[in-house]
């Protein structure tokens, strides 16, 4: 319907369109009919388009814009609501109104969505994931998804546990020795065996036997085979001959150096700030041992690597860069060491010691030790006491009327003790109130010794103590740290004495326990290991990076450019150098083309400045 202004006439829709219903040629499947269009199907080939009333379009397919020759006539046309209104797109999807396109509308999904309508979500931006265990959502097309794993699981959805192979499963520990994993099965280590060492176990100690003789000390060589360290007066290779000559008697070594016997040869163990083969040379250098005597703490050992380099070794109980750091671990139990003949392990600081029973020594108790003690020892027995031997030690057995340690009171005897009522051969002894008491032998107790300590009952030995039966049938204690005495009923305030350190080692008594500061080249819980053969270079003695080159006890020093003498201890590089060398420095290129050269902190030489 048309309104003309100032009169109204009807023009039908035929009469301006002559195919307004007119046969076509395709069904509607295809959707021929434009500018929402209603296409009707008239049959399987034949359809029809029913153009809109809201707008102004017309032909077969309503894709045309109506155009009059009647310029007086003005259509009227009521706009239809937009396609968009119903909003038909899902999960805030924005629709878009595209009238003269096929479609009325589209969608535009957020990143979270898909689909004609978006009303499909991707579950990796759904806020709870669905790949498990720290599992990585990686989106895909139309929502699939992948599930990106660690390298501990595995599935779709990172669901199943991987299993790690054990880096122990191979059984890399050699001799016996127990493999553990270590860093979440990224490295092992093996727990050797007693007799064994090594990464993998795989070196036997040839000195677990103790095969030195005259209290030589035994040394392992890489080689699978051992080296006897003998006292002054024996030599030989397992220490068996004496040695008619004492080569440390008189001492050659000089400004306080030990003196040792290696092999029937003497060598001189100097003391810092000295070196040569007799000590006979002074070390005037910048050794920041030297310097800097405090660099290591807790008592640790500071050793000079050159130049200003330094470490420090740190005694048992530390550990860290300045010895700074506690480290007191469970060593008895992470060791698992043989304390043999009863003897007691007793963790100490990161290390063990065996507390052995009388009559044993060494460091795992392996050494017999029944000595003739009461003549060792000097005992006083006083008053016609008689030196009885208990293990490595003795005790003063007292005639009647006598008591103490050496037998040194006299008891008065009265008639309280006539007939004595102590039993099993205990002493009487008449007290001032006219009561008695019995003296026990170490077996009984009770008021008149009548009762018998079960053999070795945990009530023989005070705090703590362990007892073992030796040979002769006396009861001995095993004392734990802290204590002493035959029954343990001393309290230790000193464990420096006796002196346990040997080869001059300086002992500190420690808690429950003490330490040993070994000199060069012992090592060792008690100094009783050498570190290493002897070398002229131990001492670092070359100056300014100079590099020390052994020969028998003779060194030399070769230097860095820029440096001389005899230790490199003298500079001659130049005051005014054209070169900026930082962090290297500039010397004199005497032999070269140009005037100077660079000295970098890589041992390199450059011809016009350092790298950085």
């Amino acid at each position: 319907m048309f309104v003309a202004h100032g009169k109204v006439s009807s023009v039908s829709r035929a009469d301006r369109d002559q195919n307004f219903q007119t046969d076509g040629i395709k069904t509607c499947v295809s959707n021929p009919c434009k500018n929402g269009a209603t296409c009707q199907n008239i049959n399987s080939v034949e359809y029809n388009c029913i153009c809109p009333p809201q707008f102004p379009v017309e032909g077969k397919n309503c894709d045309q814009l109506i155009t009059t020759t009647t310029t007086t006539v003005q259509p009227i046309v009521t706009p239809a609501p937009s396609p968009c209104a119903s909003s038909p797109c899902l999960n805030s999807g924005t629709c878009i109104f595209q009238a003269v396109f096929n479609d009325p509308y589209r969608c535009a999904c957020t990143q979270y969505t898909y689909g004609a309508r978006c009303e499909n979500i991707n579950r990796c931006f759904t806020g709870v994931t669905p790949c498990l265990n720290s599992g990585i959502c990686v989106p895909g097309v139309n929502g699939a998804y992948t599930c990106a794993c660690t390298p501990q699981y595995t599935g779709s959805t990172c669901e199943i546990l991987v299993q790690p192979i054990s880096i122990c499963a191979s059984q890399p520990c050699a001799n016996g020795g127990t493999c553990l994993s270590l860093n979440n099965n990224a490295a092992f280590f093996c727990n050797c065996p007693p007799g064994y060492s090594g990464s993998r176990c795989e070196f036997a100690n040839p000195c677990i036997n103790a095969p030195c003789y005259n209290d030589g000390t035994c040394v392992a060589i890489n080689t699978g085979g051992y080296e006897c360290i003998c006292r002054a007066t024996f030599t030989g290779p397992r220490c068996e001959t004496p040695n008619s000559v004492d080569v440390c008697s008189p001492s050659p070594c000089k400004n306080g150096a030990l003196c040792l016997t290696i092999n029937g040869a003497y060598y001189c163990n100097c003391p810092p700030s000295y070196t040569g083969q007799t000590c006979e040379q002074i070390i005037m250098n910048n050794n920041v041992c030297i310097t800097s005597p405090n660099l290591c703490q807790n008592g640790g050992t500071c050793i000079s690597t050159g130049g200003n380099g330094w470490t420090c070794q740190c005694p048992a109980g530390y550990t860290g860069v300045n010895c700074a750091t506690p480290n007191f671990a469970n060593t008895c139990l992470q060791n698992n060491p043989q304390c043999l003949n009863g003897g007691t392990c007793v963790s100490s600081g990161n290390t063990y010691v065996c507390s052995c029973l009388p009559g044993y020594t060494g460091v795992n108790c392996g050494t017999p030790n029944f000595g003739n003690t009461c003549l060792q020892g000097n005992p006083q027995c006083m008053n016609g006491g008689a030196c009885i031997l208990a293990g490595n030690t003795y005790q003063c057995s007292c005639l009647a009327g006598y008591v103490g340690q050496y037998c040194e009171s006299a008891v008065q005897v009265g008639t309280v003790c006539k007939p004595t009522p102590c039993k099993n051969g205990a002493m009487c002894i008449t007290l001032s109130n006219n009561d008695y008491s019995c003296q026990c032998p170490p077996q009984y107790n009770g008021r008149n010794c009548e009762f018998v300590i079960a053999t070795c009952s945990p009530a023989y030995c005070s705090n703590g103590g362990t007892c073992s039966t030796l040979s002769n049938g006396v009861y001995a204690c095993a004392c734990p740290p802290g204590y002493t005495g035959s029954r343990c009923e001393s309290f230790v305030t000193n464990y420096c004495l006796p002196q346990p350190c040997l080869n001059n080692g300086v002992c500190t008594s420690a808690a429950l326990t003490f330490e040993c500061r070994c000199s060069n080249p012992f090592r060792g819980k008690r100094c009783e290991e050498v570190t290493s053969v002897y070398s002229p270079c131990d001492s670092n003695p070359c100056k300014n990076a100079g590099t020390c080159t052994a020969s028998g006890s003779i060194y030399t020093c070769t230097c860095a450019p820029g440096y001389t003498g005899n230790t490199c201890e003298t500079s001659i590089r130049p005051a005014v150098c054209e070169l900026n060398c930082s962090p290297g420095y500039c010397f004199a290129n005497a032999a070269g083309s140009s005037a100077f050269a660079c000295f970098c902190r890589d041992n390199s030489i450059h011809l016009r400045s350092c790298p950085p």
